[in-house]
């Protein structure tokens, strides 16, 4: 075994060691950022927190961040999205 194949050996099992207290995340689960939801739902930023505010959605809070769970802003998408949003005060 040459030194690069023993380097990328060492490499490798640094790597395994690193992501082997990592499980997968289930696709429900994934955390979506405001600009992503403000993408999906064609709404505004404000709306997005308007939601937030009035309990519709509720944000996983990271640091200073928001993210918001994948299957939640699906529901509120099926439920009708738009309807919920008219109905908020501005």
């Amino acid at each position: 075994m040459n030194s690069i194949e023993k380097n990328h050996g060492c490499i490798h099992r640094a790597i395994e060691s690193v992501y082997a207290g990592f499980a997968l995340t289930p696709r429900s689960q994934t955390l979506l950022t405001v600009k992503t939801v403000q993408q999906w739902t064609q709404l505004s930023r404000t709306t997005i927190y308007r939601l937030t505010v009035s309990g519709h959605l509720h944000p996983v809070r990271i640091g200073r961040a928001l993210r918001f769970r994948r299957d939640e802003v699906a529901e509120l998408m099926q439920n009708g999205v738009t309807t919920i949003a008219d109905n908020l005060a501005p």
